[in-house]
This record gives structure tokens, sequence and C-alpha cells, in this order.
């Protein structure tokens, strides 16, 4: 007899879809989420106005924190709307640690690494400032970093890969001056966070879940899923060994 093979386990850590309360709603971690400059919840949806130099920050529990975990892949999802874009590049979040790394956006399609202003990555394509989409990373210490948009992969940078380093936090919409380049804070708003994990290094498990985890996702208001593609943003990825 054939051996059935057996799918790959997703472990969510912390997840949040109403930011009334600034802790984690399910998983199997608590982590609680911190307010810089006088953010606030406003029907359960955070808002962070990143040009008025606010943020938003999250300590991670030593069991969810980022990067290289043994034979896992660690991810981190992200549901936004109205990220507005121009020309200068905005950043949407910051992990902090060891090693700092981030992912920012501008309208066309600079990918930019902050540290050695090499490129990397590719353009996307967004929905209009009032649409929603979701960025989710992976990364492990094998395949590298991937970017998924709306759950499906569109980019994997092969050198961005976990080894002994881990970040302890995450930073939201903050700004960030480095490689010779300002880095402005970008202002959007957050509807959901979710910290999760793969026991894979294989590129299709890693696509299915990050896909199940998408679908698990609420589903969005009709006149924000008709909004047509308008524009376009871009991914960095930057490295700064502290």
């Amino acid at each position: 007899m054939f051996a059935t093979a057996q799918a790959a386990t997703t472990t969510v850590y912390s997840h949040w879809n109403d930011f009334s309360t600034l802790d984690s709603q399910s998983g199997t971690q608590a982590n609680t989420l911190t307010l810089n400059g006088g953010l606030t919840a406003t029907n359960g949806v955070l808002h962070i106005d990143g040009s008025a130099g606010q943020n938003a920050g999250i300590t991670f529990n030593s069991g969810t924190q980022m990067g290289w975990h043994t034979n896992k892949t660690s991810c981190l999802q992200l549901t936004i709307s109205g990220l507005e874009l121009s020309e200068t590049l905005q950043q949407l979040f910051l992990y902090q640690g060891s090693v700092s790394s981030g992912v920012a956006a501008n309208n066309n399609g600079l990918i930019t690494d902050g540290n050695n202003m090499a490129s990397y990555g590719s353009a996307f394509a967004k929905t209009g400032t009032d649409g929603t989409l979701t960025l989710t990373i992976a990364q492990n210490a094998t395949t590298g970093t991937s970017y998924y948009l709306n759950g499906t992969l569109i980019h994997t940078e092969a050198g961005w890969k976990a080894g002994s380093k881990t970040w302890s936090g995450l930073q939201l919409g903050g700004s960030y001056t480095g490689g010779g380049k300002t880095y402005e804070g970008a202002t959007f708003d957050l509807h959901n966070l979710e910290l999760f994990s793969v026991d894979s290094l294989t590129v299709a498990d890693i696509n299915t879940a990050v896909m199940e985890r998408y679908n698990a996702l609420p589903t969005p208001e009709p006149s924000t899923a008709a909004l047509g593609l308008v524009g376009l943003a871009a991914f960095m990825m930057r490295r700064r060994v502290r």
C-alpha cells in the first residue's frame, strides 16, 4: 500500500481581527499591540498615520518570534486598506531585532535595499486607495523570503534567508533613514494581523498554507471587493545588522 502524504501543519500564534482590544484574540501565544503617537482604533480597525510620525508596535513572545525556526517557515499576514501611494518610499512595517528588515511601497514599482541601495523584488498591482489587500511574508532558512498578495505568491528572494537571526518585534508605519535614503511612514488602515508558522520548508506546502490562511479571513465588503486595479506598489526588503 502507498502511504498517504500528510499535509503540513499550520500553527497560528497570534491573530487580531478587532483592534478594539490590543490583545490578540486567538492563537497559541498571547501578544499585545502597543500604540505610539496617539494612535487609536475605530470600529475595530487600527488607523496608522505614519506621515504624522505615529506607529504601532508588537513585542513578540519568544515562541512567536519571526525569523529562524528549525524546519519551519515563519509567516506574517496583514490586511490593509487606504494606502495612498506617492513617489517617495513609504515604509509599511519594520521587523526589529538582531536584524532589521522591512517592506515599503511607492507608486512606480521601485524596490530598494535600504542598506546598500541594491535592487530586489518585483512590483505588484494594487487596488485603489479605498481597496483592501492582504500581504503575507514567509521566511525560512532554505527557500528564503517569499511575498504573497491576496494569498498568491508574487516573488521570492532566495538570498534573504532566516539563519540564527530572529525579530523580537514589529513596527507598523514608522519612518526610517538608511542607505542614503529616507523612507517616510506610510498611512493605512489595518484590519487583520496574524503570525503563523508552517512545519515545512517546501514551497508547495507554504503556498498552500498561505492561501488557506488568506481564505480564512473575513469576506470584504462588496464595495471593496469590486474595486478595480489602479496603480502600482512595491515590496522592499532591507536588512541592517546591528
